[in-house]
């Protein structure tokens, strides 16, 4: 009976009766029991076969295993320590410290510093700073907030309308 493609090959294995497969389970059952029969005792049929090395231990090692393998798993997954970094909300120069204040014949200049940023308050009068030291970042209403643009010292002056001036050292870290 020759085929020429697979959907003939199907239609010829269907058409085959099914074959039973012999009765070979219940025949070998029979001889390993005829076998066996003659070495055991009635008592030990009855006893369970103890492994030996008990599943407890068995369990144990797998445990810890895992164990070890969450632990690395979370170590590989952190960043290394000399990576580590913290962030922090930056306090708002309105709340920083007071770094220099003066106060002459009712003028006032009080200079507020919060890591680059610095606010120059004055209630009255004309502020002027470093510019080359120093950069604007906004203004308020009586004062302005500057920016360090290089390291080292700068000046902040006030002028006042009765030609008074009073002025303050700043220290840029």
């Amino acid at each position: 009976m020759p085929f020429n493609s697979t959907d003939d090959l199907e239609r010829q294995l269907d058409s085959m009766p099914m074959v039973e497969p012999p009765g070979l389970k219940a025949t070998l059952m029979a001889q390993i029991r005829f076998k066996c029969e003659g070495r055991l005792q009635p008592a030990d049929r009855l006893k369970p076969v103890r492994a030996p090395f008990p599943k407890r231990y068995f369990a144990f090692a797998y445990a810890a295993a895992a164990i070890i393998i969450i632990v690395l798993a979370i170590r590989h997954a952190a960043p290394p320590q000399r990576n580590a970094a913290a962030s922090m909300v930056a306090v708002d120069v309105e709340e920083a410290p007071v770094i220099a204040h003066i106060a002459s014949d009712g003028a006032e200049l009080t200079v507020r510093g919060n890591g680059e940023l610095f606010l120059v308050e004055a209630p009255r009068g004309i502020i002027d700073w470093d510019r080359a030291r120093l950069t604007a970042v906004s203004f308020r209403n009586h004062g302005v907030v500057l920016r360090r643009r290089a390291a080292g010292q700068a000046v902040v002056r006030l002028s006042l309308p009765d030609h008074k001036q009073l002025s303050a050292a700043i220290d840029l870290r």
